[in-house]
């Protein structure tokens, strides 16, 4: 278990050259490995050989680089709201490899995987699927996912949003104060967690949770890309939204009958609850088994290998846990760029307090 720094992505420079000489005979044997990273800010790509030697590196920052999406950090705000364009995100990405495909070999990809700003989600609309399933590749990504076909809420909340005050002191106090919140989902609620921005767009705009296909983190939401599906939530990034019961391995059902408005007293889960389950969908408890391999337009349009594995991306706390490979007694401080700076530390088992989060480890020994 291990309670979340604040830490952003890294900064990657814009162009990375390779780190030196290579014998190309020797060369031509090694696999290389594509990590990408999404920040409220930016988007990275790096790809490392065996040794971890850089062989590219390329970044795209929102507001520069892509203008046309009005963002300022990334952002659309208004007051105490702020929202992020999914489609942003998407052309981004569509950038990066379009780069990373003229200057590497992308068929020495062995596997994907990497990192994105916590608790930003993205909200799949009921086409998203048949959208991803028949991407062809004689286009990018971004002209076959249009936002108001892909996504029910185009520009969701993100990180920085504060509009869910209400939400958040309403739900602890129905849980039963911020220790008993804790208890259930690792942390006490907060303004930022999905959970509490579910419960604002149920209260707000029903219509859009109803017609809502799949709720997904962004780190989920690159995964999917890369599948061509609509991939699972991480254990760790389910415990990020404050609907995830650790101990228990589920989703919370107290949480879940208040999140949706229905009364926590009843026993079992709701006709409602239920449904935002399905939104959800089941996590997967071993980051150590690929997700499966990469989708066939990336193959066909950048020249991928077909059997490139697809392995679950994380939130940038866990992934800030999992780069250090803490040992009990190891603390790691995070200088984050946003709110806050945190402190990072191993945990021998699961010790709720609300004035901390607790999450599961993403890495395959769950320590």
């Amino acid at each position: 278990m291990a309670p979340q720094p604040m830490a952003s992505g890294p900064d990657i420079p814009h162009s990375v050259a390779s780190s030196g000489p290579r014998d190309p005979a020797q060369a031509h044997q090694k696999p290389y490995f594509l990590s990408l990273d999404l920040s409220s800010d930016k988007m990275g790509l790096i790809v490392v050989d065996e040794s971890l030697d850089v062989i590219f590196g390329e970044c795209v920052k929102f507001d520069t680089d892509l203008p046309e999406y009005g963002t300022q950090n990334g952002c659309h705000t208004d007051g105490e709201a702020s929202t992020s364009p999914t489609h942003l995100h998407v052309k981004a990405l569509d950038i990066l490899l379009q780069k990373v495909s003229s200057q590497v070999e992308l068929k020495r990809v062995k596997s994907i995987g990497g990192s994105a700003q916590q608790h930003n989600s993205v909200w799949w609309s009921k086409a998203a699927s048949t959208l991803l399933s028949r991407l062809t590749p004689n286009k990018p990504l971004h002209e076959q996912l249009p936002p108001e076909q892909a996504w029910t809420l185009p520009n969701p909340p993100n990180f920085y949003d504060m509009s869910t005050d209400a939400q958040a002191q309403s739900l602890e106090w129905l849980i039963g104060g911020s220790e008993e919140t804790a208890r259930r989902s690792g942390v006490r609620a907060f303004c930022r967690f999905t959970g509490v921005q579910i419960m604002k767009v149920q209260q707000t705009r029903p219509n859009i949770l109803e017609a809502t296909d799949r709720i997904s983190s962004a780190s989920c939401f690159l995964s999917s890309l890369l599948l061509g599906s609509i991939a699972p939530l991480s254990e760790s990034d389910a415990a990020s939204m404050s609907l995830w019961n650790i101990n228990e391995q589920r989703w919370d059902p107290v949480v879940l009958n208040l999140i949706v408005g229905k009364d926590s007293s009843l026993p079992g889960t709701s006709d409602e609850a239920a449904k935002l389950i399905r939104k959800l969908g089941e996590p997967y408890l071993d980051n150590s088994v690929p997700l499966g391999t990469i989708a066939s337009y990336f193959v066909r349009r950048y020249g991928f290998c077909p059997e490139c594995q697809i392995v679950g991306f994380v939130g940038h706390h866990q992934a800030t846990f999992l780069s250090q490979q803490l040992r009990p007694r190891d603390v790691m401080i995070c200088l984050g760029d946003c709110d806050s700076d945190s402190v990072l530390l191993p945990l021998p088992h699961y010790l709720p307090d609300s004035t901390r989060q607790i999450l599961p480890s993403a890495s395959w020994n769950g320590h």
